[in-house]
């Protein structure tokens, strides 16, 4: 094909951006027939079709052919807001312009193709289709057929998908084209499992009917039938859940080992192809040598299971885009795929953010859908794998930022399984993406996220943490108990120090939050609903092959050091335990405590009335906590601003069941001056190797108006005795006790 464009005595018109260029050789059948111009046809040659480019040239996100004003108008306004930047109201105003032929004043808005007159000396139906729009106006015997296009960012195995329209503005089919041996085997093989999905009694799903599929100019054309969009309600979970177990079904599931699995056949058979990098078949290789005995549930899978390939259907779930959907593979992996591409695309084509969602978000959606939870690590794994085979084998991949985006996957696969004695520290700042960006997104990319934050319906929240408890619970007995805690003190960090920990691939949380609270609250649950939180062995055991150490099970519970029960009932249930308590300035840390219980609601004094009434709110209540077991104190709990800072008593409580070389006091300054450092010395603390960046942002830090003067007076005088023993005991002078030295040497 020739791009022509009309010479002027000035400026030269605009050049076809890549995405325009390749798309409309498509359209014209890649031939040299045909000419593409900006704006007029070109000379000595007739205008054969037209397409107007919106919003403009320089960011192009919608392709639309000529015909009537409905026609384009109704084209626009259809445009997928998952496919373009325009927003409700710009496609809105756009499309009533374009109802008016007001689009068509911007001249360089418009790209045309031409011909040479005598191709076009008969009419259409009496000789060969030169475009594509000829060939699907014969292909669907729809005369005057409206052709338009989304434009969206290069994918790996890119296509054109058009939409296709009739006059008066009605859609009626979308148009798929395999334009190379990628992805002609793509549609291809999409028309095969719509063939036999459609003999399927289906209950839970709706499938497109296939209206054509051929082949022109060595291009293989699949056309399929709009599902109904009267409906534009998102499908929820159970919607979703349903759906997906009836996929299983069709695909009669099996159990089996991955290494001796057909999945794993076909994966490594990719992974050895010369396309394939060497990093990435060399992480395939250590996949198989660590995951190679673990079982799976295999079956028919989607293979681009999205939002934005969806419907609901009424009760149903209306499905497209089958072009990779395949018997035979692990069960989850579509669940990955869903949230792994909406934090990509939301988090601008971040890896780290796609990763990120998926495992905040996946261990809920596989347990209602009936797989283990316990594979959410394994699966995401063998997601990474598929996902850079499928940008590393694409016709784009040598193009910048497909390539760009195959070298981070690789990156993350390189971290997560890594190769023996490989050195990952520096991993964090390439997830970054450099430094463009990279403070906006690491507080989102890299905290653990615990389920409950603003915008989560408490129903939403109560009923996820329901169904992943009662997993939980139906496994008890294959669980383990946490061998690490952070204890406390309350506001003085151990939010933060649990989220620094916890992205150490060594260091594992409960289930959806920091701290179950079993020892203190919850002590009447029993064993069983404790373990139910936590890791299974199975999972501990892999770590300990994967990573060469032991995990470290970490619960955080800031009311552990204070309650006077903790630390013997933690003793039998864990005695070889690593505590770790955090101390901070005491009369800072009570000021702290009471805004934050004004906060909650479950303090209505002013702090100076607080602190006078504490005394008799908290009179009696150990007594009666000593004599239930039982019993919670809403006062002990809440009110207790002075006794929290006494720490001295709290650390000899600890001392009297564990061992002096098992607990480590840490202060809060030190974690907020040099988190760092801090972090590095709780993990030699807890025998565990530096191994991936840690990032550092503060979480739950709040400031405050000041304290009065003579209140801070007499609350100093009420703790100087507990802080010089404890300034003892760290070997710190007793006046620096909460003052930070800045490391020397």
């Amino acid at each position: 094909m020739q791009v022509h464009r009309k010479p002027t005595t000035d400026t030269q018109p605009p050049a076809l951006p890549p995405e325009i260029d390749w798309l409309m050789k498509v359209l014209s059948g890649r031939t040299d027939d045909c000419r593409i111009t900006v704006g007029r046809p070109a000379i000595d040659a007739v205008a054969l079709e037209s397409y107007s480019v919106f919003p403009d040239l320089e960011h192009p996100r919608l392709l639309i052919g000529a015909g009537s004003t409905v026609a384009r108008a109704a084209a626009l306004a259809r445009v997928n807001e998952h496919s373009g930047r325009l927003s409700i109201a710009a496609r809105r105003t756009a499309a009533g312009l374009t109802r008016f032929g007001l689009d068509r004043i911007v001249a360089r808005s418009t790209v045309t193709v031409s011909v040479d007159p005598t191709m076009v000396a008969a009419p259409p139906g009496e000789r060969a289709p030169i475009t594509l729009a000829e060939y699907l106006t014969e292909a669907l015997d729809e005369p005057g057929l409206h052709l338009a296009a989304t434009i969206g960012p290069l994918r790996p195995n890119q296509k054109p998908v058009l939409q296709l329209g009739t006059a008066d503005g009605e859609l009626i089919a979308y148009a798929k084209i395999g334009w190379n041996p990628p992805t002609r085997d793509l549609v291809d093989h999409e028309a095969a499992v719509l063939d036999r999905l459609s003999v399927q009694r289906l209950h839970e799903i709706v499938v497109p009917v296939v209206l054509h599929h051929g082949n022109w100019r060595g291009m293989s054309v699949l056309v399929t039938a709009p599902l109904n969009h009267s409906d534009e309600g998102r499908p929820n979970t159970e919607l979703m859940a349903a759906a997906l177990m009836e996929m299983a079904t069709h695909g009669r599931p099996v159990e089996s080992r991955l290494s001796s699995s057909r999945y794993w056949s076909r994966l490594t058979r990719r992974a050895s192809r010369p396309e394939v990098s060497s990093r990435l078949s060399d992480s395939v290789s250590r996949i198989g040598r660590i995951y190679g005995d673990h079982s799976f549930r295999f079956g028919f899978g989607h293979g681009d299971w999205a939002p934005w390939n969806m419907r609901r259907l009424g009760r149903r779930l209306g499905v497209w885009d089958w072009e990779r959907a395949a018997d035979d593979v692990p069960l989850g992996l579509d669940l990955v795929h869903f949230h792994f591409q909406q934090g990509f695309h939301e988090g601008g084509a971040s890896v780290a953010a796609g990763l990120d969602r998926a495992r905040t978000r996946l261990a809920a959606d596989l347990i209602m859908t009936g797989i283990d939870q316990d594979d959410t690590d394994v699966l995401i794994v063998l997601y990474l794998v598929e996902l850079a085979l499928r940008y590393e084998e694409s016709a784009l991949s040598g193009r910048p930022r497909i390539a760009a985006v195959a070298t981070r996957i690789v990156d993350e696969l390189d971290h997560l399984v890594p190769a023996s004695g490989a050195e990952t520290e520096d991993r964090r700042d390439s997830r970054s993406g450099g430094a463009t960006g990279a403070n906006r997104s690491r507080r989102r990319v890299f905290a653990r996220r615990m389920l409950g934050g603003a915008g989560v319906p408490v129903p939403v929240r109560d009923a996820v943490k329901a169904t992943v408890h009662g997993a939980g619970r139906a496994t008890a007995s294959m669980r383990c108990v946490p061998n690490t805690y952070i204890v406390g003190a309350q506001r003085c960090g151990t939010t933060s120090l649990f989220r620094y920990l916890t992205q150490h691939r060594s260091v594992k949380g409960p289930a959806l939050e920091k701290g179950v609270h079993y020892f203190d609250t919850n002590f009447g649950r029993g064993l069983d609903w404790y373990r139910s939180f936590f890791p299974t062995r199975r999972t501990v055991e892999a770590s300990l092959r994967l990573n060469g150490s032991e995990m470290r099970i970490l619960e955080a519970a800031p009311y552990y050091l204070f309650h006077p029960a903790v630390p013997g009932r933690m003793a039998e249930v864990s005695p070889d335990a690593r505590i770790v308590i955090l101390v901070r300035d005491p009369v800072q840390r009570a000021l702290s405590h009471h805004n934050h219980e004004v906060k909650r609601g479950f303090e209505t004094e002013d702090f100076p009335t607080a602190l006078k009434l504490e005394e008799s709110r908290l009179e009696g209540e150990l007594e009666r906590m000593a004599a239930d077991p039982t019993y919670v104190s809403f006062a002990h709990q809440h009110h207790s601003y002075v006794a929290r800072g006494l720490y001295e008593d709290q650390v000899r409580r600890y001392l009297e069941f564990f061992p002096a070389e098992s607990i480590l006091i840490v202060r809060t300054i030190d974690l907020e001056h040099d988190p760092r450092g801090t972090v590095s010395d709780v993990l030699a603390f807890l025998d565990i190797p530096v191994m991936g960046g840690i990032d550092f942002p503060r979480f739950n830090a709040r400031s405050y108006p000041s304290m009065d003067p003579g209140i801070e007076r007499e609350l100093r005088a009420r703790f100087a005795e507990s802080d010089a023993h404890l300034a003892e005991r760290l070997g710190l002078d007793p006046d620096a006790m909460w003052v930070y030295e800045h490391p020397t040497g």
